[in-house]
């Protein structure tokens, strides 16, 4: 079918890092490993000339050692994603995030996070476009942050564009 499509990837990698404490003395290095595979199935469907939709799937698993504690945990995700544009010079994209993490070094503990967005692209000029936002996210131990997010852009040329942006975010710390 034209109006869609299919994305299947698989990524590997292992890393070795270190951190040093919040004063940067040297003499507290903390030394850390990671193995990380992620699998991910990404289907976009076009709806309309004006409207689309993007549904992706993803289970990862990483294992990690930092100063010698070892931790592994498998996250499983469903992202969904609708977009349609409005007129000449309105883009609208609303969706939401699952994620559940699965701590199986510590006897399968689960924590969830939920997302819901909606951002509003508007094109008022062919040189000025203004993008807003929200986004409401929901932690199973970290509660409910709801964060803005505005963005003024000027298209100068092909070559030159200029931003203003404001934007808070939620990040909930990783098991």
């Amino acid at each position: 079918d034209e109006k869609s499509d299919v994305t299947l990837s698989y990524d590997q990698y292992k890393a070795d890092y270190f951190y040093t404490d919040s004063n940067r003395k040297q003499n507290l290095k903390k030394y850390g490993t990671a193995d990380n595979y992620t699998g991910k199935l990404i289907y976009n469907y076009q709806l309309s000339p004006t409207a689309s939709n993007k549904l992706s799937v993803s289970s990862s698993e990483y294992d990690t050692v930092y100063n010698k504690y070892a931790t592994n945990i498998k996250t499983t995700g469903v992202q969904e994603q609708f977009t349609r544009k409005i007129g000449d010079s309105h883009t609208v994209t609303a969706g939401f995030d699952f994620e559940e993490d699965e701590v199986l070094s510590l006897k399968g503990v689960k924590l969830s996070s939920r997302a819901y967005y909606v951002q509003d692209e508007w094109d008022f000029t062919k040189q000025w476009k203004l993008t807003s936002g929200l986004r409401y996210d929901d932690h199973s131990s970290f509660g409910s942050h709801l964060t803005p997010q505005v963005n003024l852009g000027y298209k100068q040329n092909d070559k030159t564009n200029y931003y203003i942006s404001y934007s808070k975010f939620f990040v909930a710390p990783t098991p």
